[in-house]
């Protein structure tokens, strides 16, 4: 029944004309451009730089394909219509297992670096270590407040 509610307004969006169909994609898209423009801008005032040239072509390109996909409605719910449960069930145990892997990951790189800084006192694998903590916390935070979205919503 949904899906059929979603193909008549894609219907009838087709009809009117070139419309958005996804406003993150165009927001995304514009910023792109928008720094894009301001590593030109630094190229042109600072003199030429390889990294500042790359950084702006690779934006550019981003920025182009991330509106032509806002305009052409190219975005992950239509995917989201066509899955069954079998490949639902996958997507999110894969994606468990993937959390699983890289929160252990950046947990033991966190105590070897904290090790290392014991051993050898310098101060930079202290640091490291700290920053990859932060990095873990910020992980476990942002992983509660998606649960939290996603419950809202089913």
């Amino acid at each position: 029944r949904e899906r059929g509610n979603i193909e008549m307004e894609k219907i009838k969006m087709k009809k009117q004309g070139m419309r958005l169909m996804n406003m993150k994609n165009y927001i995304t898209g514009g910023t792109a451009i928008a720094l894009s423009c301001v590593c030109f801008l630094a190229i042109f005032l600072q003199g030429y730089q390889k990294r500042l040239l790359m950084a702006g072509i690779f934006l550019f390109v981003a920025g182009c394909v991330s509106i032509i996909m806002a305009v052409k409605g190219m975005h992950m719910e239509e995917n989201e219509m066509h899955s069954d449960e079998r490949e639902e069930m996958i997507v999110e145990k894969s994606s468990k297992i993937t959390l699983q892997i890289i929160n252990r990951l950046i947990f033991s790189s966190t105590l070897f670096f904290i090790l290392i800084y014991g051993i050898t006192k310098i101060y930079l694998f202290f640091v490291v270590g700290i920053i990859l903590c932060a990095i873990t916390v910020a992980m476990l935070i942002i992983l509660l407040i998606t649960q939290k979205m996603l419950n809202k919503r089913v």
